[in-house]
């Protein structure tokens, strides 16, 4: 019987020493504990309110080690006015414009135009977007004007279709096996705002917004902050201030973005008179994301204009930055503004300029001899640090 009380008394102690290490844990190291657990929740808490007024001049230094130009070739078969959307893979250069999709070397040289335009079985009316498989060398393009979706090869070989019950604003992919779209958000109906498919277009998942609008005539948002950073697909819902990644089969929030009494209305009734409303106009919302492992770009719209303000993240910081006339300060090359539209490997940053806008600046000599004011769009190409 003795035994058996010392045992108890010893399990005791033990058990009390325990909750003594628990209690000096929390006592010296408060700060730690919650911060892990506040980084499970929720990694990133980027305050745009609070730092609205920190605007400065960013120079494209901060971000970047060099920079440089490609200009694409220009011939009566790949004529460029405005560019809707650069991807590189490995080898190639992809670029949309409303009507057709262009393929170029790295060095900017025209390969081919991707499909044609039509009405045929392996033609599009036009361009709604498209996301390209480096491994299996494919390009998936959404046909804006119906439910289709066409699949070619990099050697431009129509390699099938097929056609989607839900009709896709954007596509992007999950995973190597798994296609993810976003479909116009439009108010009235309550439509979903994700759907994950299989290559071949078959629905495995419906992720419906969060938000229901109703007012009409309302705003419909085409885009959505969608990218993939670290193997991972971060995506964003219109007037919803959090941004979400997939951990495997989960979604989880990943940052937020506080705008407090900035915040724009997600369900705005729109009328002329809407336009002309000044306090609108002042109100934002998070139209476009990117990031690498230093820096989060965050793309701002103001109101129900076209309108953009532009900010970083410092993830090492914990700071933002609004960064004047949208743009980074190039202090590494021509002078040219800069402000990435893509970003490779976490390594290289991709934006592109008009060759009319280049020609009026200085520039090097071998490049001005490639260049006209009627020439196609000069992509320009930094190596982030």
């Amino acid at each position: 019987m003795l035994k058996i009380l010392n045992s108890v008394l010893f399990t005791k102690s033990i058990f009390l020493n325990f909750l003594r290490s628990l209690v000096i844990l929390y006592i010296f190291f408060p700060s730690v504990i919650n911060c892990q657990n506040d980084r499970q929740k929720f990694p990133y808490e980027i305050d745009l309110k609070k730092n609205f007024k920190n605007i400065k001049v960013i120079n494209l230094s901060y971000i970047g080690t060099e920079i440089s130009y490609i200009p694409l070739e220009t011939n009566t078969e790949c004529l460029i006015q405005e560019i809707s959307k650069v991807l590189f893979s490995e080898s190639y250069i992809f670029v949309s414009v409303f009507t057709k999709l262009y393929q170029f070397e790295k060095n900017g040289k025209f390969v081919r135009q991707i499909g044609s335009q039509g009405r045929g079985p392996e033609e599009y009316s036009s361009v709604g977007d498209f996301c390209i498989d480096d491994k299996t060398k494919e390009i998936f393009i959404i046909n804006a004007a119906s439910y289709k979706l066409l699949i070619f090869g990099f050697d431009g070989v129509f390699k099938g279709s097929c056609n989607l019950s839900f009709r896709p604003a954007q596509i992007i992919f999950k995973d190597q096996q798994l296609l993810m779209f976003n479909l116009w958000n439009a108010p009235g109906k309550n439509r979903p705002g994700w759907i994950i498919t299989s290559r071949q277009g078959r629905i495995l998942k419906v992720i419906n917004y969060n938000l229901k609008r109703m007012n009409q005539p309302g705003f419909i948002v085409r885009d959505s902050p969608s990218y993939t950073h670290n193997n991972k697909l971060h995506f964003m819902e219109f007037g919803v201030d959090t941004l979400y990644n997939f951990e495997l089969t989960d979604i989880k929030p990943y940052a937020v973005f506080l705008l407090d009494d900035l915040k724009m209305d997600p369900d705005p009734l729109v009328t002329p008179v809407s336009f002309k409303d000044s306090k609108l106009s002042n109100m934002f919302w998070v139209k476009s994301v990117l990031e690498n492992n230093n820096i989060i770009f965050i793309e701002l719209g103001r109101g129900l204009t076209d309108a953009s303000v532009c900010a970083i993240y410092n993830k090492k910081a914990d700071d933002v930055t609004f960064v004047i006339e949208n743009v980074f300060k190039d202090d590494l090359g021509i002078g040219v503004g800069f402000w990435p539209k893509q970003i490779i490997n976490d390594k290289i940053l991709i934006d592109y300029v008009d060759a009319f806008d280049l020609l009026k600046r200085i520039i090097p000599t071998d490049l001005r001899k490639n260049l006209t004011e009627t020439s196609n769009p000069v992509i320009m190409i930094v190596k982030s640090k």
